[in-house]
């Protein structure tokens, strides 16, 4: 037998089941990979959601993805995502990050940490009306207004307004967050609290901050009712 016949009979029947057979496992060994592969489910946009949105679960899905291949910082639960703001904008299919998200915990801007239906508005303090500097983010303060005598006619008095109550304290300075040191009373950067109030108590606070002086009130931890508002005169200073 010549030798091309040798070589189309034996050779080439050989050579075509090795190129089927390579074929074969390139298509079916990733697949079998893949099946192998660990994933978690991870937290997804269903749709865009533009900066500055809280999250609901209508917006988010779960999305299996490769355990070993997870970004860091990826949120695997819907309900860690739910009611939290968006601080930069999510794409269609996006994996939510937790970096991608605001919440009570988180330090970001302190727009975030206004709560809902409340304005934040800052007064000047010093160690005399700020309860020397043991007030510290997160407490709770009365406010109190004093107005002094404009002149000295006769009957005009000065007075002493209870002015908002039980109102939550979001910043010292510019520190939204409580100070290691805060049972030394430590000072520094403590000329301002910056409060979370009704809109209508922010205009009561801006319109006695240009008549009166101010003075924080530290409440305790555990919650206390309100109390009846207040006013005290000079007269009430008498025996």
């Amino acid at each position: 037998m010549k030798r091309a016949a040798i070589l189309k009979y034996l050779f080439l029947p050989t050579l075509v089941g090795l190129l089927a057979t390579w074929l074969v496992y390139q298509y079916v060994a990733p697949r079998a990979d893949a099946a192998t592969l660990k994933t978690v489910d991870v937290v997804v946009a269903q749709q865009a959601v533009p900066a500055r949105t809280p999250l609901s679960r209508a917006m988010l899905a779960l999305k299996p993805f490769p355990k070993d291949y997870l970004p860091r910082g990826a949120v695997t639960s819907i309900d860690a995502a739910v009611g939290k703001v968006t601080v930069a904008p999510l794409a269609p299919g996006e994996i939510v990050l937790a970096a991608h998200l605001a919440g009570a915990e988180s330090k970001v801007s302190l727009a975030y940490h206004v709560p809902k239906g409340l304005r934040a508005i800052t007064v000047p303090i010093d160690e005399v009306t700020g309860v020397a500097g043991f007030v510290q983010p997160g407490d709770h303060v009365d406010l109190i207004a004093v107005f002094p005598v404009k002149d000295a006619q006769p009957g005009a008095v000065g007075r002493a307004l209870l002015l908002v109550q039980d109102v939550p304290v979001l910043a010292v300075g510019q520190r939204q967050d409580a100070a290691a040191d805060a049972s030394t009373g430590n000072l520094n950067g403590y000329t301002s609290l910056t409060l979370a109030v009704a809109p209508a108590d922010a205009l009561r606070i801006a319109l006695a901050a240009g008549e009166a002086s101010l003075r924080a009130v530290l409440r305790p931890a555990a919650a206390e009712p309100a109390v009846r508002t207040v006013v005290v005169t000079d007269a009430d200073l008498n025996p």
